[in-house]
């Protein structure tokens, strides 16, 4: 009888940890520094060389990109726009479109004014980006 006992006990606590959830893997910043319309100022395409977006006679400049507390997201330049969903995890913002993942951002660095990220291109491709705070 008292190893009925104790195999049920053994076997309880076992289902009760397992079904436990885990805990959402939460962003290593405060997201409301996040929240806002930022300004691509700079861009780097290899190493830290960075030029002047305001100097490319690209006719996308000035880019934008907005995220909202409520998990929607949106960019802009002269000739695009897009907008859709983001998330958030450890130093990575995935944004979204229709669904599908979108541009996926390394933080660098992240600060009321400021940020510097790498926006991935590719699967390994990226290209680093500073911008301000509007």
């Amino acid at each position: 009888m008292k190893k009925t006992i104790l195999l049920f006990c053994i076997t309880m606590l076992i289902f009760s940890c397992s079904t436990k959830d885990d805990p959402k893997p939460s962003f290593n910043y405060d997201v409301n520094t996040l929240v806002g319309t930022w300004k691509v100022t700079a861009m780097a395409l290899s190493g830290d060389t960075y030029f002047d977006v305001a100097l490319c006679p690209d006719k996308t400049v000035p880019i934008y990109d907005t995220f909202n507390l409520d998990g929607t997201y949106s960019g802009r330049s002269n000739i695009s726009s897009i907008s859709g969903t983001y998330t958030t995890e450890g130093n990575t913002i995935t944004t979204y479109s229709n669904g599908s993942a979108y541009y996926q951002y390394e933080v660098i660095s992240l600060s009321k004014t400021d940020c510097v990220l790498k926006m991935y291109t590719g699967s390994t491709s990226y290209v680093k980006i500073k911008c301000t705070k509007e």
